[in-house]
């Protein structure tokens, strides 16, 4: 009878092999690793806290940030809607600004570039719109994962 027809036979006699073998030594170099994310996590904790996670901020620091932040968006859009007012003017155009008669025709050209993708989005069906969407988030998938499994396939650490 071979221990390849007895499952129980065949566990005991794996389980019994492997036990006997010695045990494998750590690589020399995990210990430094080890020891050096130690001593890096206790340097992230003991660092001010400008130059910890934003989770780890005082709340009216946060709030600073935020309000801080949500001002320069502001003047960002600000600026672009004050330029695009600024070339949009008739009189500029004309004469004295000749730079400003490209920008304008530049301008025109991009308005009705967005204005005949507007109406080819229109005509697509909505449904072909979503497929392609859904086909787009697969493909993404597939490419990260397969990218995924290249790198731990090639750099898996043994």
């Amino acid at each position: 009878m071979s221990p390849e027809s007895n499952p129980d036979k065949l566990e005991r006699l794996v389980g019994n092999l492997l036990r006997d073998l010695p045990a494998r030594r750590a690589p020399a170099t995990l210990e430094n690793r080890v020891l050096a994310q130690v001593a890096l996590a206790g340097e992230r904790s003991a660092a001010p806290w400008w130059r910890r996670s934003f989770v780890h901020w005082p709340a009216g620091a946060r709030i600073g940030f935020l309000v801080a932040s949500y001002g320069f968006i502001r003047l960002v859009l600000a600026g672009a809607v004050s330029a695009a007012a600024f070339l949009r003017l008739d009189s500029l155009g004309q004469g004295s600004y000749p730079a400003l008669t490209w920008l304008r025709a530049g301008a025109s050209l991009g308005g009705a570039a967005i204005d005949t993708l507007e109406s080819l989005l229109r005509a697509i069906p909505t449904g072909w719109l979503y497929g392609a969407v859904i086909a787009a988030v697969t493909l993404y998938v597939t490419l990260f994962g397969l990218g995924t499994l290249a790198y731990r396939t090639l750099y898996a650490e043994e």
